[in-house]
């Protein structure tokens, strides 16, 4: 039986839903095995691929070459190794999933190709120690329209004719790590005018958090800059150590008057972008707008804010993935 699953391939995490509910993983990779020495160990795992160890989530700032970058197109190996691991773990060995590219790079063929040829097929690999083989088949949408989805079908995948965004002109302002997605959408088409892509996501703001760290506590190591990162995500409730040394106390000012100055320019860019279209709601989604959501709300009381921005995508394309499978039954 082929199961269903939408799949948010985010640079800073991996976010997902299936049947059972959402999930997410740190999009965080390095080559090795680690070594369980007590516990049981809660920081995702390994998976060995084509013959090479890699470490998944968490853990992988233990493993060597730690990296959690990826491409816009994101049709490189790693993103393959993340949704391989993370079907796996979940016991699912044939899937049909959806997933999502900047608006930009959905909008090309090429790119589109490149990581349907990625993802598409079976694949033999070795989650934790017990060899799987998965089969993929995966579809491809604009990032944005997972949002949509989430708002206008139900979990069968069949249309909610009652819901407001279903005939409204509606803007949708995707605010992720790396970009910026904007689309319009009326009655469920997409409109050619008012949909862009721009490098204007939270990485912006996080450069410019870890530079201000780094003046005080020098370069910043891997793990330095995931707990920065978890740190400026969960609400900068505490104050951290770098390298066992406290930040400085005005650190989270600092921070507060970033988030404001990186929301108005998101703010701008919408307002140009959009400006043409003039929709009669914006819906704002993506983990920068639960990010900024107080700082957007200050420039635009009127904004919309999805109820569950940082799995929207995933939700919506999971409710896609569904809605296909009914098409084609």
């Amino acid at each position: 039986m082929s199961h269903k699953i939408g799949m948010d391939l985010g640079k800073g995490h991996i976010k997902y839903q299936t049947a059972t509910g959402t999930g997410e993983i740190p999009a965080w990779l390095s080559r090795g095995r680690i070594t369980q020495v007590m516990g049981k160990g809660n920081g995702t795992g390994g998976i060995r691929y084509q013959d090479q160890e890699y470490i998944i989530g968490r853990d992988a700032i233990l493993g060597n070459g730690f990296s959690w970058s990826a491409t816009e197109t994101k049709d490189d190996l790693r993103n393959l190794l993340f949704a391989l691991y993370v079907l796996g773990s979940a016991g699912i060995d044939e899937v049909d999933m959806v997933i999502g590219l900047p608006v930009s790079a959905a909008g090309s063929p090429a790119a589109v190709e490149r990581i349907k040829s990625l993802l598409n097929g079976t694949h033999e690999c070795v989650i934790g120690e017990k060899p799987t083989s998965i089969i993929i088949r995966v579809g491809v949408l604009a990032e944005p329209l997972g949002t949509y989805f989430s708002l206008c079908l139900d979990v069968e995948g069949k249309p909610i004719t009652s819901s407001p965004y279903f005939n409204e002109l509606i803007g949708i302002v995707d605010i992720g790590y790396r970009t910026l997605d904007i689309i319009a959408i009326e009655g469920g088409k997409l409109s050619s005018a008012g949909k862009d892509s721009t490098l204007s996501g939270i990485a912006v703001l996080f450069s410019r958090v870890c530079k201000a760290l780094e003046e005080n506590h020098g370069m910043l190591r891997p793990h330095e800059i995931e707990k920065v990162h978890t740190w400026l995500t969960g609400g900068c409730q505490e104050l951290i150590k770098i390298g066992g040394l406290p930040v400085r106390p005005d650190i989270p000012a600092e921070v507060a008057r970033f988030k404001a100055e990186f929301a108005g320019q998101i703010m701008d860019e919408v307002q140009s972008l959009l400006s043409g279209i003039r929709p009669d709601r914006i819906v704002m989604t993506g983990g920068g707008a639960a990010l900024l959501r107080n700082e957007l709300i200050k420039i635009n009381p009127d904004l919309t804010f999805h109820p569950n921005p940082r799995f929207a995508n995933a939700i919506g394309f999971y409710r896609a993935a569904v809605a296909r499978g009914r098409q084609n039954a």
